[in-house]
């Protein structure tokens, strides 16, 4: 069961990592879910998610909360990267834990819904966190990053997690050893499937934390450029000067579910969220997990199906 289903006539406020936009958009089913039992809904963020949801939905409050700014090379070694910025985002947990505190001695909040930001609780109010990663796959010290882990995720109410809890697509990495109590609430996919004629041959999605998106950029221009026979459309950043290509930067959810059904297929990053929403919509994908990002590897490695396969970029590039 979602316990969120059960919130009605309340004051929440959410918050989102910002680690590429996944955390973001899916809370788009979360956030319209709750504004339909006639909740009071109020979003925490950075100005490009508040933005975002500007461009979704009505009658949300706001307020600005600074990011973690994860930056991540996928041409260096991503565990001692994330290492030697484990102090910035301890003490970004610990900042958003006050700040927190303070909006709620103003506002007054009745629940708290957190997307993988660690501090962004409450012991005095239900605090739920969103978080498919209950067992890190990472190469080595496993135990030990595991047991930091949990031990973040356990100051929480309760963990929600993306996905069945039978016939998982996290496989392994949804297992847990919580001491909260853990609700499986379904794959999140804000899209709907759409009866539409085909348009583009491909459709490739850009997201990611820097610089490892720019160097994803760099490799769908040299593809496009290739390929100039291919109807392409690219979302997320603007690449002009190429007549084979239509480039589309914000979009809000109606307009990229229509892109994505003209579409034969899409390629994207294999992070969790386009995972769940192309899943959802069985629509034919190719999946670049970025190199040294270890959920996305394993879950290259976990999920098959017959119409998402997982590639490398040299093989796709």
């Amino acid at each position: 069961m979602n316990p969120l289903s059960t919130i009605e006539n309340s004051k929440v406020i959410l918050s989102a990592l910002d680690w590429g936009f996944g955390h973001t958009t899916r809370l788009i089913v979360i956030i319209k879910s709750l504004l339909e039992k006639n909740n009071k809904v109020h979003f925490a963020g950075t100005k490009e998610q508040i933005e975002f949801f500007e461009n979704e939905f009505e009658g949300i409050t706001y307020h600005n909360l600074k990011g973690y700014r994860i930056t991540l090379n996928d041409k260096k070694k991503t565990y001692w990267q994330l290492y030697f910025q484990k102090n910035k985002a301890l003490k970004l947990i610990a900042e958003e834990e006050y700040y927190l505190k303070q909006l709620h001695e103003k506002e007054k909040f009745d629940y708290v819904v957190s997307d993988n930001r660690y501090g962004f609780r409450l012991k005095t109010i239900p605090s739920f966190v969103i978080c498919h990663q209950l067992n890190l796959q990472v190469p080595f010290a496993k135990k030990i990053a595991n047991s930091i882990h949990n031990n973040l995720l356990s100051k929480f109410t309760a963990c929600l997690v993306p996905d069945h809890q039978d016939q998982r697509l996290t496989g392994e990495l949804s297992t847990s050893s919580l001491k909260i109590p853990v609700h499986y609430i379904g794959p999140l996919c804000r899209f709907e499937k759409l009866d539409e004629e085909i348009e583009y041959d491909y459709t490739f999605i850009v997201s990611g934390p820097e610089p490892a998106r720019t160097n994803f950029i760099n490799s769908i221009k040299r593809w496009i450029k290739e390929n100039p026979e291919k109807k392409i459309a690219v979302i997320g950043t603007s690449l002009v000067g190429t007549e084979n290509c239509k480039s589309f930067i914000k979009l809000r959810t109606d307009e990229l579910n229509r892109i994505i059904s003209k579409s034969e297929e899409v390629v994207s990053r294999a992070g969790y969220t386009s995972i769940m929403e192309l899943y959802t919509l069985k629509k034919k994908s190719t999946l670049i997990p970025t190199k040294g990002q270890f959920e996305q590897e394993y879950l290259a490695s976990f999920i098959k199906t017959d119409f998402l396969s997982f590639k490398n970029e040299t093989e796709f590039f």
